[in-house]
């Protein structure tokens, strides 16, 4: 691993390059990520609750158009459903019963906080994370499925209504870019916590949606509760950014870093084992709440290849994320 960037080398806040692809991410990047899209497949692992007909299809027993079981025909039954001919031979009435198709939204909810605005050497955390947003978003868009998104940062967040369609994924795009080219300081941490934002979640994201979170997970306390509340109605998965860099230190060495504006010198022989044990708590806070909520955890370091990441966990060689990747974080 390279050392962190000497103070030479650090870049003032006032002459950060916003077209530099590393450390923001880029609208036409974004759109290119058309075409992984199309290879993911966005999985239902939960029953469906959505009161709208759509081309999901759940585990609900109602009148779809899927062929499910024959079972005993009880009273309220649709006549229209009777099966005939093995009612014939039990000599007495059966009734056929059918998996509905549900409609499905999909939420991305995506971390732009400043703790996202990080990077060492390989992209900043909010360009990975935008990134997989724009790629879900995509997937969702070629299975029709309904977009609807939220965006958290220092100054506010965005909420964008699901809707179908093209125009849906470059709207959630634009704001995506808009809400990256706010950030300038990893340091400046203000605004709401991740607990806030999932339980303002809680009132936006309806039952029997599929909701993707996308965050550092740099504050994990006290949403259990709100996780565990989402997760009743939804199905969460939960991507966790991260540089390297901040799961571990370099084993010796004095590094400069800096925010832009301000440098400190790190020895990391002082301070490489708490700084692990920082990070490790985290991780191990994010897979407690996770695994209470029965959502699934992926681990998604900055220097990951996007593609082979995605197609491990949502493409064709993923059979069900629920059962691939539960507890992998």
């Amino acid at each position: 691993m390279e050392p962190i960037k000497t103070m030479e080398s650090i870049t003032p806040i006032n002459a950060l390059d916003t077209s530099n692809r590393l450390t923001y991410c880029q609208a036409n990047d974004l759109f290119d990520l058309r075409m992984l899209g199309q290879k993911l497949q966005l999985g239902q692992t939960r029953n469906s609750h959505a009161i709208m007909a759509g081309n999901v299809r759940t585990r609900y027993r109602g009148r779809g158009m899927s062929f499910a079981e024959v079972r005993p025909y009880q009273a309220g039954d649709d006549i229209r459903t009777i099966d005939w001919r093995v009612t014939a031979r039990a000599q007495k009435p059966y009734t056929k019963l059918f998996e509905e198709e549900r409609e499905r939204p999909i939420f991305i909810m995506v971390d732009m906080r400043s703790s996202m605005f990080f990077g060492s050497q390989h992209q900043f955390k909010c360009v990975y994370a935008a990134r997989i947003a724009a790629a879900i978003a995509w997937a969702a868009c070629h299975a029709g499925d309904r977009i609807g998104a939220m965006i958290l940062s220092d100054h506010g967040e965005w909420d964008l209504r699901p809707k179908r369609g093209k125009n849906a994924v470059l709207a959630f795009i634009h704001a995506l870019v808009d809400a990256n080219q706010q950030l300038s300081n990893p340091a400046a941490r203000t605004g709401r916590s991740l607990a806030q934002f999932l339980e303002d979640a809680q009132r936006i994201i309806k039952p029997g949606a599929m909701a993707y979170v996308i965050s550092d997970g740099h504050d994990p306390l006290d949403i259990n509760g709100p996780l565990s509340t989402l997760a009743r109605h939804a199905d969460v998965n939960f991507f966790k950014v991260y540089d390297p860099l901040e799961a571990t230190l370099p084993s010796k060495g004095l590094f400069t870093i800096g925010d832009g504006q301000a440098r400190t010198t790190v020895n990391s022989r002082r301070v490489r084992q708490q700084f692990t044990q920082h990070f490790n708590q985290q991780q191990q806070a994010l897979k407690h709440a996770l695994n209470q909520a029965m959502s699934t955890g992926i681990n998604a370091p900055v220097n990951d290849d996007l593609e082979g990441l995605l197609l491990d966990v949502l493409g064709q060689r993923a059979n069900a994320l629920s059962k691939s990747l539960r507890g992998q974080l």
